[in-house]
Order: structure tokens, then C-alpha cells, then sequence
């Protein structure tokens, strides 16, 4: 079993009614609510984080790429 380390959070009450009626549709806990809520943000940021600094990446390789391959990447970005 994964090692589980309790924290404590503050947060308005209407978004905890809204998480409590939620897991209680889906039949799951808050504190799985939570979980998955923050591990499906951090994949998105990572994701997103990713996809920016790939289009910088191609961006620079773009400028110095002789001007018969520019453009060669447009379609990615």
C-alpha cells in the first residue's frame, strides 16, 4: 500500500458542498475527490508546461534553421 500522509486544507464552503455532492454522486470520499481533482490538475499543468516549452523550443530551432527548412515545424506548434 502506498504510504498516506494526512494534511489539512482550508477552503470555502460552497466548493467543499459542491466536492461533497460530487462524491456523493459518484459514490466516493473527499478525500478522493481531492486526490483526483489535484493529481488530474498537476498532469494537465505538466502537460501544458510541456507543450510551451516545446513550442519555444522549435521557435529557436526555427531561427536558426536555414530558410529553405523554415517553416518546417508550423504544424506542430
Amino acid at each position: 500500500m502506498t504510504p498516506v500522509k494526512k494534511v489539512t486544507i482550508s477552503r470555502p464552503t460552497e466548493i467543499l458542498q459542491v466536492v461533497d455532492e460530487y462524491a456523493r454522486t459518484e459514490d466516493q470520499s473527499r478525500s478522493f475527490v481531492i486526490k483526483e481533482a489535484i493529481e488530474s490538475y498537476l498532469k494537465e499543468e505538466v502537460e501544458r508546461r510541456t507543450v510551451a516549452e516545446a513550442a519555444q523550443i522549435y521557435a529557436q530551432i526555427e531561427k536558426i534553421r536555414p530558410p529553405t527548412f523554415r517553416g518546417v515545424f508550423e504544424h506542430i506548434l
